[in-house]
């Protein structure tokens, strides 16, 4: 039940120091007990292993008392758990700085501050074997200890971060979702069939060329030129030249969106597009 090394000089810093060590030791050996908590030899012997408490150093010695009506452990034994609990819970509290919680991305994380109603690690209960336990590990022979939340595999600290993982992932996919719609609507702008830009012209309503030297040069390489008239210095009429601008426009968003994907090693699949055309709008 150790903390992580240094875990108890950092946080125990701020309380008196006399109280600490009167506290810390509660319950060992030969140290005074708390107010109220029973003494290892006011608990009763088991009569049998199912009631006997689950409290063990994992090198073969259990603890011979019975344990308390609906706990695991023996009055003693589960009174330590629980001061321990008040002390490290004391600890938080007086080493909190008053800091606002920070990005949901970094909810759960080693040091990072839980989302409200989110349990912390130190609250879940440890597994008692490994039929119960969490089976969240780092792939390198470490595995969390805490017992799993009732039909899942996980603790309870693990499943909500990996439901706040989950939710922000959802947030950010529909986010890209919307940018992706948003960019097949503006390509198909102008095209047969489909809306225009707001503010920009129809083929309509430009006005025919008197002659060819105003003529607009848009045209399909087999022998059909757009037959409206250019915008004052420019060679293609407005309907033309706001399409052509459009696309520009599409274009470099494209590209700076797929130099983004390529420097975090996504796909750029749906990115860029084809620039293959028939010369007469497709």
């Amino acid at each position: 039940m150790k903390g992580p090394p240094g875990h108890a000089a950092a946080q125990l810093a701020m309380l008196p120091q006399q109280e600490v060590r009167v506290r810390k030791e509660i319950g060992k050996r030969g140290k005074p007990l708390k107010d109220g908590m029973p003494a290892l030899a006011d608990c009763a012997k088991a009569p049998d292993e199912s009631c006997q408490c689950t409290k063990n150093d994992g090198r073969g010695w259990r603890c011979p008392k019975v344990i308390m009506e609906g706990k695991t452990l023996c009055d003693y034994h589960w009174y330590r758990l629980k001061n321990r609990r008040e002390l490290i819970a004391e600890e938080k509290v007086a080493n909190s700085d008053g800091r606002e919680p920070k990005a949901r991305k970094e909810i759960g994380k080693r040091g990072k501050p839980l989302k409200d109603g989110m349990p912390a690690l130190a609250d879940c209960e440890k597994a008692m074997d490994k039929s119960e336990q969490c089976v969240k590990s780092d792939g390198r022979g470490w595995r969390c200890s805490k017992v799993v939340m009732a039909g899942k595999t996980l603790c309870a600290y693990h499943w909500y971060r990996l439901i706040n993982k989950r939710e922000l992932e959802a947030e950010q996919q529909g986010e890209k979702l919307s940018a992706e719609k948003e960019r097949k609507l503006r390509k198909s702008v102008g095209q047969r069939g489909t809306p225009l830009k707001d503010g920009m012209p129809s083929l309509a309503d430009c006005p025919k060329a008197p002659d060819i030297s105003v003529q607009c040069e848009r045209n399909d390489g087999r022998g059909w030129r757009c037959s409206k008239q250019v915008m004052a210095g420019k060679a293609l009429c407005e309907y033309h030249w706001y399409r052509l601008i459009n696309q520009r426009e599409i274009d470099a968003e494209q590209q700076s969106a797929a130099a983004v994907a390529g420097a975090l090693g996504e796909s750029k699949d749906g990115i860029r597009t084809c620039n293959k055309s028939d010369g007469r709008g497709w």
